[in-house]
C-alpha cells in the first residue's frame, strides 16, 4: 500500500519526537509541523530518520544545489536555504512538492541544530501561525533562542550594515571635504560675500584680520568691531567734529588696498590737514546696494551721529538690489525687518542655510549645480564655446536673455547699466527699484536734517582702454577700447535733478588719469591705490561737497555740537 507524502510527515515527526531528545519550539494538533532545536550529538539519528522517509537530501549541508521554480517559490516562503542548510523533500504527482524537511546549525551555537519538518499544500508549506504550541518532549532540556536567521532577514540586515557603513562613510568623507574646503578653498575666495548675518545679509566679523593674496595683491584688512573697515567711530559723538558716513559696496570698503590706501581714510586725512574737525566713517561692505544700505542705515549706522551721508552708488547694484529682495522679510504692516539669506520669499530654505554654512556645500553649489544650471540654459555646445573663447557664461547667457527680450535681465547681467545695447527707456524699469531705496535713504535722513549725497565711480572699461585689461575679456567687454556709460549717466543725472540729491561724478578724474596711471587692478577689476587717490582728490576738491562741509562745520562750532543738534 503506497503510503501518501502527508503520512509520511507525520511519521517522521513523531518518530523525531520520540527517538530524540528535541525541544520543541512550534507544532500543531495534527502533527503536519515541527519546528524544534536538537542537540548535534543527536543530528546523525536526525538525519537517518529523514532520509528513510525523504531519501537523501536534495542539497547536503555545505553544497550547492539547484531547484526547479516551483520548489524555489516554496522555499522561499519558508524562509530560503542558507550555504550551510540541508534540505530534505518529497515529491507528489506532477513534481510538486508534498513535504520538507530542514536542518541548519546555529550560528551562535555550534552544539544545537534547528529541525522544521511540514507539509506542503498545493506547494504552500504549512507553517506554525497562531497555533503554535511550544512544548518539552522527553530527555534533556535544551535552551531555545533565535539560533538563526532566515535567509531574506539575513539579506536585509547585512544591506542594512552596508548602508549603516556608506552613511558612515559619507558622513567622514564630508566632514575632511568640509575641512579642506574651509582650509584651502575659502581662504582664497574674495570677500565679496561676507560672513552670513541675519539681519544685514552678510557682513564681516568684527575685531578679525583677513588676509587676501593673488599675483596681483598682497593685503591684509582688518574689522573693527562693527565688522566695517577702518578706525571704530567714538560713540557718542565729541562735540564740534562733523562726521561723515560713506555708504558703497567693495569699492568703497577698500578691497583688496590697505587700510590708510582707502579713500575713505585719504578724505579724512585731506581735510583734517585743511583744518577741519571731522571724522570719516566707512560704512562700505563687499556685496552691498541701496537695499542693504537703507537696512543698515536705519538699523544701525544713525546710530554713529552721521552729519553727512555719501552714498557712493556702484553700476553693478541694479543686480544687487533686484537679489535682495528674495530674502527680506516684513512685519504685519509691510515693514521691512531684515534681509535673511536663510529665508527666500518668506520661507526658511534649508539649501541656502546649507550653502552659507558650509564651504563644501558652497563650493558644490557654486562650481557644480551653477554649472549645470548654466548648461541647461545655453545648451552644452554653446557653453563649451563660451568657456574656449575666455568669457563667462553669465556673460554668455545675458546675451541670450536679452536676444529673447526677457524681463528680468537684471537678474543675470551685473553690467546692464553700462551695456552698449541700453538705453535709458530699457533701463527704467530696473532702475525704478534703486531708485525706491535711494529715496528711502534720503527720506530717512530728510527726517534727522542729514544731508545726502551720492558719488559714483567708473569701472575701469569706462575710464581708459588699457584700465582692467585682462578681467574684463571675461564680462564680453573688447581689449584697448573705452566705453561709454551714457545711458547710465543720463538717468543719474535725471534721478539727481528730479530727488534734489546732489551727484558728485568722478568719471573725468578717472579719465583723465588713466592715460598714465594704472587705476585698477588688470584682472580683478577693483580700485588700486591710485584709483583711491583720485576719488579722494576728486571730492576734496568739489565746490559742492566743501560748501556743504564747510556749513556743517560751523554749525557744528557754533553750536558746540552736531547739525542734528543745532536743528540746521
Amino acid at each position: 500500500m503506497t503510503v501518501s507524502p502527508e503520512e509520511s510527515v507525520r511519521s517522521v515527526i513523531a518518530c523525531v519526537k520520540r527517538e530524540i531528545s528535541i525541544l520543541v519550539r512550534s507544532t500543531d494538533a495534527s502533527e503536519d509541523f515541527l519546528d524544534g532545536v536538537l542537540l548535534r550529538q543527536d543530528l546523525k539519528r536526525a538525519q537517518e530518520l529523514l532520509t528513510q522517509t525523504f531519501g537523501l537530501p536534495v542539497k547536503a549541508f555545505d553544497a550547492p544545489v539547484r531547484l526547479d521554480r516551483n520548489t524555489n517559490s516554496m522555499i522561499r516562503a519558508l524562509g530560503g536555504i542558507r550555504q550551510d542548510q540541508c534540505l530534505f523533500l518529497i515529491q507528489q504527482e506532477g513534481s510538486a512538492v508534498g513535504g520538507y524537511a530542514m536542518l541548519w546549525p546555529w550560528a551562535s551555537d555550534p552544539q544545537r541544530v534547528t529541525l522544521k519538518v511540514g507539509i506542503c499544500a498545493h506547494s504552500s508549506p504549512k507553517l506554525s501561525q497562531g497555533k503554535g504550541q511550544t512544548r518539552q518532549s522527553s530527555g534533556t532540556a535544551l535552551k531555545a533562542d533565535a539560533g538563526s536567521l532566515s535567509q531574506p532577514m539575513r539579506f536585509y540586515r547585512l544591506w542594512l550594515t552596508r548602508l549603516g557603513i556608506g552613511i558612515v562613510s559619507l558622513a567622514v568623507a564630508a566632514a575632511i571635504g568640509e575641512v579642506g574646503f574651509r582650509l584651502f578653498w575659502i581662504k582664497h575666495a574674495t570677500i565679496g560675500s561676507g560672513i552670513d548675518d541675519p539681519h544685514f545679509h552678510h557682513r564681516l566679523k568684527g575685531l578679525q584680520t583677513y588676509h587676501f593674496e593673488t599675483s596681483e595683491f598682497n593685503v591684509d584688512i582688518r574689522t573693527n568691531r562693527w565688522g566695517l573697515r577702518g578706525t571704530e567711530p567714538v560713540l557718542p559723538k565729541p562735540k564740534g567734529l562733523t562726521r561723515i558716513l560713506m555708504l558703497g559696496d567693495s569699492y568703497t570698503f577698500g578691497f583688496p588696498v590697505r587700510d590708510e590706501e582707502t579713500f575713505s581714510y585719504l578724505i579724512e586725512q585731506g581735510l583734517k590737514q585743511q583744518g577741519y574737525s571731522v571724522d570719516v566713517v566707512n560704512g562700505g561692505v563687499s556685496g552691498y546696494s541701496p537695499t542693504l544700505h537703507y537696512l543698515s542705515l536705519r538699523d544701525q549706522f544713525l546710530t554713529f551721529e552721521p552729519d553727512e551721508v555719501i552714498l557712493w552708488f556702484d553700476l553693478g547694484d541694479v543686480q544687487e538690489d533686484h537679489w535682495f529682495q528674495k530674502n527680506l522679510l516684513y512685519d504685519t504692516s509691510g515693514r521691512i525687518t531684515r534681509c535673511d539669506p536663510r529665508y527666500v520669499h518668506g520661507r526658511f530654505d534649508y539649501r541656502e542655510w546649507l550653502r552659507n554654512h558650509s564651504a563644501l556645500a558652497k563650493y558644490f553649489d557654486t562650481k557644480i549645480l551653477r554649472t549645470f544650471s548654466k548648461i541647461q540654459i545655453l545648451g552644452l555646445w554653446p557653453y563649451i564655446q563660451t568657456i574656449l573663447r575666455g568669457e563667462r557664461a553669465k556673460v554668455a547667457i545675458a546675451r541670450l536673455k536679452q536676444a529673447q527680450g526677457s524681463p528680468d535681465l537684471a537678474e543675470y547681467d551685473r553690467f546692464l547699466l553700462v551695456r552698449e545695447s541700453s538705453t535709458q527707456t530699457s533701463l527704467k524699469p530696473y532702475w525704478a527699484l534703486t531708485a525706491r531705496y535711494i529715496n528711502r535713504i534720503h527720506d530717512l535722513l530728510k527726517e534727522r536734517h542729514i544731508p545726502l549725497m551720492i558719488g559714483i565711480y567708473p569701472y575701469g572699461m569706462l575710464a581708459g582702454p588699457n584700465q582692467w585689461a585682462q578681467g574684463r575679456l571675461a564680462w564680453g567687454f573688447e581689449p584697448g577700447k573705452t566705453y561709454e556709460a551714457d545711458a547710465a549717466l543720463a538717468l543719474l543725472s535725471q534721478f539727481s535733478a528730479t530727488s534734489g540729491i546732489p551727484l558728485v561724478s568722478t568719471f573725468d578724474s578717472f579719465r583723465g588719469a588713466a592715460a598714465s596711471r594704472k587705476l585698477f587692478y588688470d584682472w580683478d577689476g577693483h580700485l588700486t591705490p591710485d584709483g583711491h587717490q583720485v576719488i579722494a582728490t576728486h571730492l576734496l576738491n568739489d565746490s559742492r561737497f566743501l560748501a556743504l562741509l564747510h556749513q556743517l562745520q560751523n554749525r557744528a562750532r557754533n553750536a558746540g555740537g552736531s547739525v542734528r543738534e543745532s536743528g540746521g
